[in-house]
């Protein structure tokens, strides 16, 4: 599946192209809950897990490469998500601002992955293509 960017992402986004809100650094999460990215999706509508060594992880803008296209993709190097005990079904990811607002989503196109086991890991290549 690709990746959704919410309306309200896409408003975020053009604002800090035009410079009316400051960039923030941009936090990699995973979702556990059975859903569709939607264009009306706010990163409320997700959850986390919690526990099991789970974590956000940050993503440097020096670890994302960007393919002028057509169509223009930009791609993050990777990150693994390394778990120390149960978690259950993960469903995909999702990328948001340190604050918190989401800015795109994307279900895992061969999940969910099962987290069972201490040392279960999950490897996301973050991405967004914009047409």
């Amino acid at each position: 599946m690709a990746g959704v960017i919410p309306d309200r992402a896409k408003a975020m986004i053009l604002a800090m192209l035009l410079k009316q809100v400051p960039p923030e650094p941009l936090v990699l999460r995973l979702f556990i809950n059975d859903r569709e990215p939607h264009l009306d999706d706010t990163a409320a509508r997700y959850l986390e897990p919690e526990g099991s060594g789970y974590a956000a992880i940050p993503l440097r803008g020096a670890e994302w490469t960007i393919d002028e296209g057509p169509p223009v993709r930009a791609e993050h190097t990777g990150a693994t998500f390394k778990f120390t005990g149960y978690v259950g079904d993960v469903w995909g990811y999702y990328v948001a601002q340190a604050s918190g607002r989401m800015l795109w989503a994307e279900r895992f196109e061969r999940g969910p992955y099962r987290v069972l086991n201490w040392g279960d890991e999950i490897q996301v290549t973050p991405g967004i293509t914009l047409q």
